[in-house]
């Protein structure tokens, strides 16, 4: 832990933190503001591993400069990060519609499994392949978020991340509406998703919905 006053006595850290890990990567979340406030998470990996894992908070001044800055940081928490990583996808999917930010999270040849019985059902392998699934569920439904999601991590396995929140869909065919809570398990390993598989709360509904 370190406290330090100047911008060269916090250089002097950093500095001194490349020398002692060089190689490592560090692999910045997406920054909040509110007024002069500012939050970001953050990721180092070293030697291929996820190192450290933590958050910032700063508060600027009116000229955009940095007048404090509190930073904390958990070594090794792998499960910590991996709900980063989630968070990040959902962000991305619901709320921005960000698929370069989804892509860069994915694994090479991840596997989204959608339950068969919806008209966009079956298995999707790779980012690609997920895009397309997408773009067909998005020729069923308009979609919006009832409430924020919950994360949910499991003390035996810190890969295995779940989500649950509430969807409101519209259905283009027919104009009906349809709420309908969901969750969605996740799998991580080295700050990419390796897998996802939804399950809705009456899959038969919702699949009747759709026609």
């Amino acid at each position: 832990m370190n406290h330090v006053n100047g911008s060269e006595s916090l250089y002097a850290i950093i500095e001194q933190f490349w020398k002692d890990f060089p190689g490592a990567t560090i692999e910045m979340g997406q920054v909040y503001s509110v007024g002069n406030f500012h939050h970001w998470g953050w990721k180092i990996y070293y030697k291929g591993s996820l190192f450290l894992a933590g958050s910032d908070f700063a508060e600027t001044n009116d000229k955009g400069q940095m007048v404090h800055l509190v930073g904390f940081w958990y070594k090794n928490d792998v499960r910590q990060a991996n709900v980063d990583v989630v968070k990040t996808y959902y962000e991305s999917l619901f709320k921005k519609r960000d698929f370069n930010a989804i892509d860069k999270i994915v694994a090479p040849g991840a596997i989204y499994h959608q339950a068969v019985g919806l008209p966009y059902g079956g298995t999707y392998n790779g980012f690609a392949d997920w895009m397309n699934m997408y773009k067909k569920s998005s020729t069923y439904f308009d979609l919006q978020i009832e409430d924020e999601p919950q994360y949910l991590t499991n003390n035996s396995d810190e890969s295995l991340i779940v989500i649950l929140f509430t969807i409101s869909c519209t259905s283009k065919l027919s104009g009906q509406k349809i709420s309908m809570p969901i969750s969605e398990k996740f799998q991580v390993e080295n700050g990419k998703i390796i897998s996802i598989r939804p399950f809705y709360f009456d899959t038969k509904s919702f699949s009747e919905f759709l026609k």
